[in-house]
């Protein structure tokens, strides 16, 4: 399995995500999709 780390300069609520946080949940449900394993 592929890994990607990926770096963000706050906490992301994967959870409840705001209004800022929404891009970023997209892109870590993308590469989850894609197959690979995601650490934030």
């Amino acid at each position: 399995m592929n890994k990607c780390i990926i770096y963000y300069p706050f906490k992301i609520n994967r959870d409840h995500p705001s209004a800022s946080n929404i891009r970023p949940v997209n892109i870590i449900k993308g590469f989850e999709d894609a197959g690979y394993e995601v650490s934030v």
